[in-house]
């Protein structure tokens, strides 16, 4: 048992809380009868910690909630020491003001039997692949890259926001990521052998990481060698924080995430102001320490800085992974096709549609055998779509909407359009009323309805009934646009993504309460910094949107202008790329196929596996379409049907 401070000690009423002390010393005392972390625990959390601010309340509770802790669920302490973690980085370790003798004693040790508890859970719970209960452990030992636990990014947010202490400069920096290749050299660790601290839990730990040499995959031995140096030690004060990182990344890899425990690594490398041109270690910029110094460039690869442009490809390369194998399904001979899509028709079958200068092509999705289609005039250049009830083919071509029956080819009447360019978008109906803001006209469709988006040639993006092919309204215009495509959002409406002029990306959302267009797209500033030079296509993938370049390069991104993951780089093999599309395997996994037309070729990348191959096709490609595993290609001369196994 602990010593602490009497719960019946006049004592606690000149201590502080957060609203009411009296409510705060009901709440332990609850906590502390019931054993368990309830109503009674939140509304404790919330007296001892608001807006990052504790209080000399907090520090007295700590020595009871540790002592309590073995009572709780795996579950419950490992919520209790991170929680404690929080308190600890915001100042709770210490009492401000005059106390009673003893009670900064009691504090210490408690703090030192949270660390031991801290690290008991680590080894009991097999799952406990977070990253903020390895900061919380980190916090525990004393470190105070712990820190970092009030602004350290979460999986799949992709960026944080660095300040330079020198001179303000504040960047959110993207490309947080899986880098398959080590981001940088692993960083040095000096002797710690004479700030060591004798802790068991770490030594055991170290041990751990000792017996997986490759946790975070070949090539990473370094980084593993870091992290059990700096355990083995116990994480003394002195550890430089990137190495500090390398601990916390092998913590998480152990845990089963391998994947976040690489973009954890990113922490081990540098930022670069771009205002003052100071270089600092990433781990103190993201543990906010207000001590840190600039760090000499010289000797540091320019490559590994993060700066306004977020991280490069991360140096190490790619690994040698086997990609996935294809088959093809059936081939369909044929004139040039520019553009394809996949449409379910009312009976349940799938079909192929395809538009080129001969008009409009349709397949049998299954089989590959044509189905017939009234003839149409050229719509090269074009897209097509499938209105929302799966009875009309919608292809945008020269100077027309045209239409054609998807059941029975017959072709509609077409209607006068300069487009270049369509996909279908939901504008959900407002769940909190119209917005004042919100143009007259686009608030009348907003009732859940399916609508197209077209892009034209004078860089006018337009919205259009899919049924009448009649005009309803103009969103934006910008530069000639070249590319567009639909990305389904249940929570912030469908985003419309259209590419023009050489890097400008512009995001629609179809529930934007202004009818305005995205301030966070992409920026042409950060698509450069990674190698983009001249946008070709876009495509929708799981969390975001495929940016392929005609050189090759192709980026994952959020729609709201934030890097996923390291881009895959050009090949002098495949270049001109005009295509991309996102298919799965049977089990999921992304694949991403680009098409070149000057080589005729097509490349298939696995991002989660960094798997690449290139097949040869026999006449240059002209467009994609992902329809599950199926990959459609479309030649100069025929559509094949490719199956990802």
């Amino acid at each position: 048992m602990l010593a602490k401070l009497p719960l019946d000690s006049p004592l606690w009423l000149e201590f502080d809380a957060s609203f009411s002390t009296e409510q705060a010393l009901d709440a332990l005392r609850e906590v502390l009868t019931r054993r368990q972390l309830g109503e009674s625990w939140d509304e404790l959390r919330s007296e001892l910690l608001h807006q990052g601010t504790v209080y000399d309340i907090t520090s007295a509770a700590i020595p009871h909630l540790v002592d309590l802790a073995p009572a709780l669920s795996v579950e419950e302490r490992a919520e209790l020491w991170t929680e404690i973690g929080f308190w600890v980085t915001a100042g709770a370790d210490y009492y401000e003001g005059p106390v009673a003798d003893g009670l900064q004693e009691s504090l210490t040790a408690a703090l030192a039997v949270a660390e031991a508890g801290a690290l008991d859970v680590f080894r009991e719970r097999a799952g406990l692949g977070d990253s903020y209960f390895a900061l919380a452990c980190v916090t525990l030992a004393g470190h105070p890259s712990g820190g970092a636990m009030w602004s350290f990014l979460s999986p799949g947010e992709g960026y944080v926001t660095l300040t330079c202490p020198s001179c303000q400069e504040q960047d959110e920096v993207d490309g947080f990521g899986d880098p398959l290749g080590p981001p940088c050299a692993p960083p040095v660790v000096p002797d710690l052998t004479a700030d060591a601290r004798n802790v068991p839990g770490w030594t055991s730990l170290a041990a751990e990481i000792e017996a997986a040499p490759e946790l975070f995959g070949p090539g990473w031995d370094g980084f593993a060698r870091v992290a059990a140096v700096v355990a083995r030690a116990g994480v003394p004060e002195t550890t430089p924080p990137a190495a500090v990182w390398c601990l916390v990344a092998a913590m998480v890899a152990l845990r089963g995430n391998v994947a976040w425990a690489r973009t954890i690594s990113r922490l081990a490398g540098h930022y670069q102001c771009v205002s003052c041109e100071d270089v600092y270690s990433i781990g103190d910029l993201v543990a906010e320490d207000e001590f840190a110094e600039p760090v000499a460039a010289d000797g540091l690869d320019p490559a590994t800085f993060a700066d306004a442009g977020g991280f490069r490809p991360a140096p190490g390369g790619w690994p040698v992974a086997p990609a996935p194998a294809v088959v093809t399904r059936w081939r369909a001979s044929t004139g040039p096709v520019d553009t394809l899509a996949v449409a379910t028709l009312p009976t349940g079958a799938s079909i192929v549609a395809g538009a080129g200068p001969s008009g409009l092509h349709r397949w049998d999705l299954d089989t590959g055998a044509p189905l017939p289609v009234a003839a149409g005039a050229a719509v090269s250049g074009s897209a097509v779509v499938t209105s929302p009830d799966g009875r009309t083919l919608v292809v945008a071509g020269g100077e027309r909407l045209h239409r054609w029956d998807a059941l029975t080819g017959d072709d509609l009447t077409p209607r006068p359009a300069a487009i270049r360019v369509l996909a279908p978008a939901v504008i959900p109906a407002p769940t909190h009323g119209r917005h004042p803001e919100d143009p007259a006209w686009l608030a009348g469709l907003r009732t859940g309805r399916t609508v197209l988006v077209t892009g034209d040639a004078d860089g006018a993006v337009r919205l259009w009934d899919p049924f009448t092919a009649e005009p309803l309204g103009e969103l934006y215009r910008t530069d000639e646009i070249h590319a567009m495509t639909s990305v389904p959002d249940r929570s912030f409406g469908d985003q419309v993504v259209t590419l023009s002029g050489e890097l400008t990306v512009d995001v629609w959302s179809s529930a934007a309460v202004t009818g305005k267009r995205s301030s966070m797209a992409p920026p042409a500033t950060r698509l450069a910094a990674i190698g983009h030079e001249s946008l070709a296509d876009v495509a929708g993938a799981p969390g975001g949107i495929l940016l392929a370049d005609t050189n090759g390069l192709v980026s994952l991104w959020t729609t709201f202008g934030v890097r996923l993951g390291d881009p895959l780089p050009p090949d002098p093999d495949h270049t001109g790329v005009v295509a991309v599309a996102a298919p799965t395997t049977r089990d999921g996994t992304l694949v991403v196929a680009t098409a070149s037309a000057p080589d005729a070729t097509l490349r298939l990348w696995t991002p989660s596996t960094g798997g690449v191959t290139l097949l040869d096709l026999d006449a240059p490609p002209r467009a994609l379409h992902a329809a599950g595993a199926l990959l459609v290609v479309a030649t100069d001369t025929e559509v094949l049907a490719l199956a990802l196994e």
